[in-house]
């Protein structure tokens, strides 16, 4: 079990969850020099996450793309361009998409922790934890929320 801190929880995971389509978008586009907000102006400009608000493309470039990364510096970015230019873009780009989120994020970090604790410490073999996450995939908060109470 979790012993939960809520100031270390914020509501930035639904500004994210896991957006790998926009993720992927967003490092094809990124050049690695504009700032931030240079980046963010020009993914708006130029319509790279597709028919959606200013304010909710800000929102992915601001505090999902950079927070998870490009902070505290560039080199999840670099590397993760550098799989989907290699056309490696399945479940190794997820899985390191999943390992920086969690990094950028306490609540994400804690559900992986537990569930990982979790697989190690009980008689569940690999299939039947796949399983378990494709379940969570049909009801993430429920999942979320039991693995942290």
């Amino acid at each position: 079990m979790i012993n939960v801190v809520t100031d270390r929880y914020s509501i930035s995971i639904c500004k994210g969850s896991a957006l790998l389509e926009e993720t992927k978008a967003l490092l094809r586009a990124w050049n690695g020099t504009e700032s931030t907000k240079e980046l963010s102006e020009r993914i708006l400009r130029e319509g790279v996450l597709g028919r959606m608000t200013a304010y909710r493309a800000r929102d992915i470039v601001n505090r999902v793309f950079a927070k998870r990364f490009l902070c505290p510096n560039p080199q999840p970015a670099f590397l993760l361009k550098r799989l989907l230019e290699r056309n490696q873009s399945g479940q190794l780009f997820s899985d390191i998409c999943l390992l920086y989120a969690a990094r950028a994020d306490a609540l994400i970090r804690d559900a992986v922790t537990q569930m990982r604790d979790n697989y190690a410490t009980s008689r569940r073999t690999p299939s039947t934890y796949r399983r378990f996450l494709a379940e969570s995939e049909m009801h993430p908060v429920v999942v979320i929320i039991a693995d942290v109470i």
